[in-house]
């Protein structure tokens, strides 16, 4: 990301902060409402999710300008998405409603600058969260293919 998208993003969600549970809760019910079969891989209460993502996207906003050392988590948290059921095509899914309730909230604000530095924002997180999807589906076909860990 080049450091105008980031401080775009940065200003933006300031503006959002305040109102981070009801942006959570309409991101939410957006992906739920165009994707039913995404509402199935959550077992938390929808406020318990909201909660886990604002804590996410807060901590990715303001670690962005240290990419580098916001990467591990992130592939951690895809690492984990693994389990949840989560697959790549769910990314894209989940980036339509980003995008819908970020325009929702912006309002006029919502301008085409601002929508693509939050697309470029996004991609950032997509793809380190996939280098940990990627490395789990690796983990565990060698689990499934070499149980004792032998070649």
């Amino acid at each position: 990301m080049t450091p105008q998208e980031i401080a775009i993003v940065q200003r933006t969600y300031r503006t959002l902060e305040p109102h981070s549970g009801l942006f959570a809760q309409a991101l939410y019910d957006r992906l739920f409402s165009d994707n039913p079969n995404v509402s199935l891989m959550f077992e938390k209460s929808i406020e318990e999710q909201s909660m886990q993502f604002r804590v996410m996207l807060f901590t990715a906003v303001n670690g962005i300008s240290r990419s580098e050392e916001l990467k591990p988590a992130l592939r951690n948290l895809g690492q984990r998405h693994v389990s949840y059921g989560v697959r790549p095509g769910d990314f894209i899914a989940f980036e339509s409603a980003l995008l819908w309730a970020l325009e929702r909230f912006l309002g006029d604000d919502f301008t085409p600058e601002v929508r693509h530095a939050w697309k470029a924002f996004y991609g950032f997180i997509c793809s380190s969260m996939l280098e940990g999807v990627n490395r789990q589906a690796a983990l565990s076909w060698e689990r499934a293919s070499f149980p004792e860990g032998k070649w």
